[in-house]
């Protein structure tokens, strides 16, 4: 018996004026572990990413538009330029673990669509890591700083 080929995933990312992140970006779609991807970006942005114009990766679309696009526009733009058979979002300043695309093609197994409930979200200007939860409508968001735990 042979396995059953794993679906194309086509990881995509609306993006204004971020230049500083699309190094890091890049780097955790290059770091997933789900061999069958691609990265598409686009940027409206009033220059150019120097970043992706110089990068050679032949999984990474870089578009650039020169006129102003709302996040849906950008969005629908990308959607319709993606080959997967699965479209995943990722924020341009958000980390993503590496196994992170296997673990949603996992958990997309049956099913039409896969939500995050909760994540980690470090804030860079106060240097503290926050945990929120959506599922619950209690006391759920906490601070995490250097010398508390407290609800926020």
């Amino acid at each position: 018996m042979t396995p059953t080929a794993r679906p194309r995933v086509s990881v995509i990312t609306p993006t204004l004026n971020r230049e500083r992140w699309m190094p890091g970006l890049h780097h955790v779609f290059d770091a997933q572990t789900y061999p069958e991807k691609e990265l598409l970006v686009l940027d409206d942005s009033a220059t150019a990413s120097r970043f992706f114009g110089a990068l050679d990766d032949p999984r990474v679309t870089y578009l650039h538009s020169d006129a102003a696009l709302t996040i849906g526009e950008k969005r629908n733009r990308l959607v319709e330029r993606a080959t997967g058979e699965i479209v995943v979002c990722f924020d341009d300043d958000d980390f993503y673990a590496a196994h992170y695309l296997d673990a949603m093609v996992g958990l997309l197994e049956g099913h039409d669509a896969v939500k995050l409930g909760a994540w980690f979200v470090y804030a860079e200007r106060d240097r503290s890591l926050f945990y929120w939860d959506t599922a619950t409508l209690s006391d759920i968001h906490f601070l995490v700083a250097p010398d508390r735990v407290s609800p926020v």
